[in-house]
């Protein structure tokens, strides 16, 4: 026998959609379009920014402490560093 709460209503379970059906439909990933080829967005290009004043902050920082004694590393990672900064402003040109 079912028993009510002290106000005398029986309890009902609630029905609630089971996590199939609450899921959107997927999208065929073939169909979506890729990342290159969506516009930026303002987030977007702030991001990218953030990750351009890293890269050059964490340049620095690492030039300070470990590039002193080594030349010829420190040329090396310059020239990484400034073909990161052209691809990101590349990226940028493009979408804007």
């Amino acid at each position: 026998m079912e028993r009510g709460d002290r106000f005398g209503r029986l309890s009902r379970t609630r029905r609630t959609p089971t996590n199939l059906q609450r899921r959107s439909p997927r999208i065929n990933p073939s169909s979506r379009p890729s990342p290159q080829e969506l516009p930026l967005k303002g987030r977007d290009i702030l991001f990218l920014n953030k990750i351009l004043k890293a890269t050059i902050n964490s340049y620095l920082k690492f030039k300070d402490s470990y590039l002193k004694d080594n030349i010829e590393d420190s040329k090396r990672f310059k020239e990484i560093l400034i073909w990161e900064q052209k691809k990101i402003r590349e990226v940028l040109e493009k979408k804007s």
